[in-house]
């Protein structure tokens, strides 16, 4: 939900500084595109590079997890 209002903002945005309708909605697109795969890419090394990383006992430092 607040990912569309922030689009919808930035559409108004937008609209005010007389920027097509079309160029906004192609960058809406693409910056969420890079930061979904930046966000993917984060956790996948995450993933590899701390050892027990879903085991509390095993970490040697520990991290709490949100889950």
């Amino acid at each position: 939900m607040k990912h569309g209002i922030t689009f919808l903002q930035d559409f108004k945005l937008g609209h005010y500084m007389k920027i097509p309708p079309r160029a906004m909605f192609m960058a809406q697109v693409v910056g969420t595109i890079v930061a979904t795969l930046v966000l993917l890419r984060t956790a996948w090394w995450l993933m590899d590079t701390v050892s027990n990383i879903c085991n509390r006992e095993m970490q040697k430092q520990s991290m709490d997890l949100p889950w």
